[in-house]
C-alpha cells in the first residue's frame, strides 16, 4: 500500500475494531476473563484489507483468495505499482519491494518454550544464531497479522501450526524490533547495512513516571507482610503483572531498543537515525478511538503531536541529513546492474526471432546469451547496450 492507502485503512480498521469493544472484558470495571475486542472483528477487518488490495490488482479475486493468500512472497504476483497502463510499468513508479519481517511472541506448551518468533516472506536458512531460521512462511497473511498484533488483554492469542503454538503481540519481545532486524540482515547478507533508520510511535519523556518510580513508601510496609498474611490477591496481582507488562511492551528506548544500539560496535560506527515523537503521543492508549464512530479526535491528536515534532528545527535538520544520505545510497545502488533485478522486477528476453523464448533473470545472464549467439557482431559498444535494453521486461509484461 502507499502511505495514503495505509492511513485510510488504519482509520477503517479502527472504526470496525477499536470502536466496538465488548461490554465486559479484562480491562473493564466489571471484570470478565476475555479480551477487550472479539477476534472475529479483527480477523474480518484484516481479511477485508487483504481482499481489497488483491482486487485492485485482479478484479476477479474473491474473498476465499484473500483468506488463503500466503505471507510468503509469491513470484506469480506482480509487485505494487502506480500506473494507469499496467502493461507498461516504468521503474520510477515502484512503490514496494518484497522482503518483509514481523515478530510475534510464541508460547509452545508441548516443548515448554516461550520465545520470539520471526515471520519472513523470504528464505533464511543460515542456521546458527538465526532466529527460527526457515524457508519463507506460507501461513496465511491474516493469521500472521493476528499473531503479531495480539496484545494481551486487548486481543486473544492465535494458535497456529500442528503443535498449536500460541502467538501473542510481538511487542512482548520486540516492541522496538530494530536490533533483531539488524542481526537478521547482518546474518542474511554477511555485511552491515549502509544506513540504519528506526522510526518509533511515541517516546515517553525522561521525567515521566515509570513502574519503578511509582513505588510509594507504604508499599515497603506491605512488602514485609507478604509472607505473613494470607490474602486473596488474584485480581490484584493479575492487574499488577499486566501493568508491568505494559511498561515493558511500551519501552522502545531501553536495552532491547535504542540503548542496545550502543552495545554493538558496528552500529556505533555506521550512519544511523532514530525518529520518535516525544510527549503527548506516547500517552495515547493503545486502543484510544474517540469518537467511536470515526476516531477523528484520536487521529487529530496523533497528527498534531507528530507534526509539531517534525516542525522542530533539530528534526528538520536531521530529516534533511537522512534524506540526503538515503538518496546518495539509492543513486549508488541504481548504477549497478543488480539493482534493476532486486528493485524493479526486471527480467530479460531476447528479441531475436530465432531464439527460444527464455527468460534471463539478470542483465549479465542476457549479455552472455548475446555474446554466445553472436548477436553483438557488427554492433558498437553503445549499440550492444541498446540491444540489451530492448530485451527488458517489466513486471506485468514479463509473461508477454
Amino acid at each position: 500500500m502507499s502511505v495514503d492507502d495505509a492511513l485510510a485503512q488504519y482509520a477503517e480498521f479502527g472504526n470496525s475494531v477499536f470502536g466496538k469493544a465488548r461490554w465486559w472484558h479484562e480491562r473493564s470495571k466489571l471484570w470478565y476473563p476475555r479480551a477487550k475486542y472479539p477476534s472475529r472483528k479483527v480477523r474480518a477487518a484484516i481479511q477485508r484489507i487483504i481482499f481489497e488490495r488483491l482486487r485492485d490488482a485482479n478484479p476477479e479475486v474473491d474473498l476465499d483468495n484473500a483468506i488463503r493468500e500466503p505471507f510468503k512472497y509469491r513470484e506469480d504476483r506482480t509487485r505494487t505499482y502506480v500506473s494507469t497502463t499496467p502493461a507498461v510499468i516504468p521503474p520510477n513508479n515502484l512503490l514496494t519491494i518484497n522482503r518483509r519481517m514481523v515478530f510475534s511472541f510464541c508460547i509452545d506448551k508441548m516443548r515448554g518454550i516461550d520465545r520470539p518468533h520471526l515471520w519472513r516472506t523470504y528464505d533464511n536458512l543460515h542456521g546458527t544464531n538465526t532466529l527460527n531460521g526457515s524457508e519463507a512462511h506460507t501461513e496465511e497473511i491474516w493469521k500472521v497479522a493476528r499473531a503479531t498484533s495480539a496484545a494481551p488483554r486487548f486481543f486473544e492469542s492465535i494458535k497456529m501450526g500442528l503443535a498449536k503454538q500460541k502467538h501473542l503481540d510481538g511487542g512482548m519481545c520486540a516492541n522496538n524490533p530494530s536490533l533483531k532486524a539488524f542481526w537478521e540482515i547482518r546474518k542474511l547478507h554477511g555485511q552491515t547495512p549502509a544506513f540504519f533508520l528506526s522510526i518509533g510511535t511515541g517516546k515517553k519523556s525522561l521525567n515521566e513516571s515509570t513502574s519503578e518510580s511509582r513505588i510509594r513508601l507504604r508499599d515497603y510496609d506491605k512488602a514485609t507482610k507478604t509472607d505473613d498474611v494470607r490474602r486473596k490477591q488474584f485480581i490484584k496481582k493479575y492487574l499488577e503483572i499486566g501493568s508491568h507488562w505494559k511498561d515493558f511492551m511500551t519501552d522502545t528506548e531501553g536495552d532491547n531498543g535504542v540503548q542496545g544500539w550502543e552495545n554493538i560496535g558496528e552500529l556505533q560506527r555506521m550512519p544511523r537515525q532514530r525518529f520518535n515523537v516525544e510527549g503527548d503521543l506516547a500517552r495515547i492508549p493503545l486502543d484510544d478511538w474517540r469518537p467511536i464512530s470515526t476516531g477523528e479526535t484520536t487521529l487529530e491528536a496523533i497528527r498534531t503531536a507528530t507534526e509539531a515534532y517534525l516542525a522542530e528545527e533539530n528534526q528538520v535538520r536531521r530529516i534533511a541529513e537522512t534524506a540526503r544520505a538515503l538518496v546518495e545510497i539509492r543513486r549508488q545502488r541504481a548504477m549497478t546492474e543488480r539493482w534493476e533485478t532486486f528493485a524493479i522486477d526486471v527480467t530479460y528476453q531476447c528479441p531475436g526471432t530465432e531464439c527460444l523464448v527464455i527468460r534471463y533473470k539478470t542483465r549479465d545472464e542476457f549479455r552472455k546469451h548475446v555474446v554466445n549467439h553472436n548477436h553483438h557482431k557488427g554492433l558498437k559498444e553503445d549499440e550492444v547496450e541498446d540491444f540489451l535494453d530492448s530485451g527488458r521486461r517489466y513486471g506485468r509484461d514479463a509473461g508477454s
